[in-house]
């Protein structure tokens, strides 16, 4: 309800079975280990963000944009992924962006702001290429487009670290 507009969601297989819901948990991917006494339905986490991110009196920056990061552990099952976008179409349908920036294909770092004003905007991990949820993806931080860091690496206050330093000014112009 407060702060930045980012929800990082993951997403496992309920069961081991050819048709599993997507549930929301903590666990490991490979194995499908799911590490939490409770779980939520997708539909469900859907249902609360329609109702929640975009209501007047809920948050207070209604019109910024949700960027929803889904990172899937669902070892590409299509029965599940299929069950994902069903949520997404039926909870968040009205806020998704338009068809010509799904199926990962456009930079995200050229889009302005002003584009993306009271919208979900689905980022991924892989796992979804090839199925139904594919269409409505907005972009995969598994894309080459997008350079992934670690907050060690641009810390100006930590001096030592196992990671590469990185200039935050190169950074932000590659991402950009």
């Amino acid at each position: 309800k407060d702060g930045a507009r980012f929800i990082w969601v993951d997403v496992f297989n309920s069961d081991l079975s050819e048709t599993p819901n997507p549930i929301v948990c903590n666990g490991y991917g490979k194995g499908n280990w799911n590490l939490s006494l409770n779980t939520i339905t997708f539909d469900e986490v859907c249902k609360v963000i329609s109702t929640t991110a975009f209501t007047s009196g809920k948050v207070n920056n209604t019109k910024d944009p949700l960027f929803l990061g889904l990172n899937l552990n669902t070892q590409k099952n299509l029965h599940s992924l299929k069950k994902m976008k069903d949520s997404i179409i039926k909870h968040l349908g009205s806020k998704l962006m338009d068809v010509h920036y799904g199926f990962n294909k456009v930079n995200f770092g050229e889009i302005p702001m002003s584009k993306l004003q009271n919208k979900v905007v689905l980022f991924s991990s892989s796992g979804f290429e090839h199925s139904d949820l594919e269409e409505i993806i907005n972009y995969s931080w598994d894309n080459k487009n997008l350079k992934n860091i670690v907050y060690k690496s641009i810390d100006p206050a930590v001096k030592v670290t196992e990671y590469v330093k990185e200039n935050s000014d190169a950074i932000k112009d590659f991402n950009t």
